[in-house]
């Protein structure tokens, strides 16, 4: 598979295929975009099995909701073009990811996609992504005039929803509309916090009906190691719930930020915005380019191993798992501190999540043996029996890759390291080669 880079494209949706490792950007919902991501999927982004294009078409079009393939979805798709007049869905835009440097709510599609379809039908009318919110502005102007600083707790980055509300109602009995600049300035000075808990595991930024409350589902991302009593993690809770409320106040003064949700079949939702932008998720579509070789371009595709856990963990997950995500994510760190886990033995996200998803028997990991070889030198390492060559000498290198001049051909040198060549012309042939 080769590794081009799209993800930088953010109209891009990659849809896995899970038998084989084939790839399907898709950028709109039309007969061509099917086409293309089809064409693109048993070409530039296919594994190395031979994919047939009616193949691509009809899987394509059955991941997103037309059981009968291809010709299912040109038979429905005049109901599709209907449905988008009727909504006013007009022009494909990234509705999800931020679109600016400074922003409080940081989504990610597949996120997103995850945890609409893990609603099944009690979806949200509205979902707070942050789209068109000037967030650099609402920065400047808290950076011009912090009318909380000096709040006895705002050096934690929270404030008393009570006594912000207070003032609110106190600058708009004095002057029409000010109150709006307050709970701004409240919103703008709990930032840190506020991206603690903007995230979809709670449903703070979703919007269900046109009466609106502080009656909604808080869950932040944060965990109580053991040296953490119970009394303060409460404590710190109940201040991020303040300051979620304080958020939600704010989020629904904004005509800007919120995208309608809207539901076209059972594997294709989209999102609209004010001005008819939409953008769409389907169950188990991807960010970006699943990354088979880590090494390019100094190694082939073929060249990279495909035996080890990381890399057969990483495949999974993205091929074939079809869960939500970020809650097993969430999980895995709940786990982790209540079995004795500490920060500063953290074994990083991958490893938590591999665990949590072997012990929901969602993953089996990787467990391969085989015989000993000849030349190979059975060393114990971490506990686990791994057979090891000798190293390979400047004589038999040289010999390789004169035989192997395409290979060659294919390496790239890296910077201020010496030719290979030259590395390895010592008088002394059965030295260990230097690559």
């Amino acid at each position: 598979m080769q590794n081009a880079n799209i993800s930088g494209d953010s109209l891009v949706k990659i849809l896995p295929f899970e038998a084989e490792f084939h790839l399907a950007p898709l950028t709109h919902i039309s007969p061509d975009a099917i086409k293309e991501a089809a064409t693109l999927a048993r070409t530039k982004y296919k594994d190395q099995a031979d994919l047939k294009h009616n193949t691509a078409l009809n899987y394509i079009s059955r991941r997103l909701g037309f059981q009968a393939g291809f010709a299912g979805f040109q038979q429905g798709y005049p109901q599709l073009v209907a449905f988008m007049e009727k909504h006013g869905l007009k022009k494909r835009a990234d509705l999800i990811r931020p679109n600016s440097h400074m922003e409080f709510v940081k989504l990610i599609p597949r996120n997103l996609s995850d945890r609409l379809f893990s609603l099944g039908d009690k979806l949200p009318n509205r979902v707070f992504t942050g789209y068109n919110v000037d967030w650099f502005e609402i920065n400047n102007r808290h950076f011009c005039q912090n009318i909380w600083e000096g709040h006895q707790e705002l050096k934690s980055f929270t404030l008393p929803y009570n006594t912000v509300m207070a003032e609110v109602d106190c600058a708009d009995q004095g002057k029409l509309g000010s109150g709006d600049l307050v709970l701004e300035a409240a919103v703008a000075a709990c930032q840190p916090i506020i991206m603690a808990f903007t995230n979809l595991l709670g449903d703070v930024l979703f919007s269900s009906n046109d009466k609106e409350s502080d009656n909604f589902t808080l869950v932040p991302g944060l965990y109580r190691p053991e040296t953490c009593s119970p009394e303060h993690f409460h404590e710190e809770e109940k201040r991020c719930r303040d300051v979620a409320k304080i958020f939600r106040a704010w989020m629904e003064k904004q005509q800007e930020g919120w995208v309608q949700v809207i539901r076209f079949n059972k594997c294709l939702i989209f999102m609209v915005g004010q001005e008819g932008e939409y953008d769409f998720v389907f169950p188990g579509m991807r960010d970006e380019l699943f990354n088979h070789n880590p090494h390019a371009p100094y190694l082939k595709n073929g060249d990279v191993p495909k035996s080890n856990d990381s890399y057969h963990f990483k495949r999974k997950v993205y091929f074939e798992y079809t869960g939500w995500l970020e809650d097993d994510e969430h999980r895995s760190e709940i786990t982790y501190y209540a079995m004795g886990g500490e920060p500063k033995q953290h074994p990083g996200s991958e490893a938590l999540l591999k665990k949590h998803l072997e012990l929901k028997g969602a993953y089996k990991p990787l467990c391969e043996t085989a015989l000993p070889s000849e030349g190979f030198i059975p060393v114990l390492i971490g506990g686990r029996l791994m057979h090891v060559s000798n190293l390979i000498t400047m004589e038999q290198f040289n010999d390789f890759m004169r035989i192997n001049s395409h290979y060659a051909e294919y390496s790239r040198e890296m910077g201020d390291v010496d030719p290979w060549e030259s590395a390895n012309n010592a008088s002394d042939q059965t030295q260990p080669a230097i690559v």
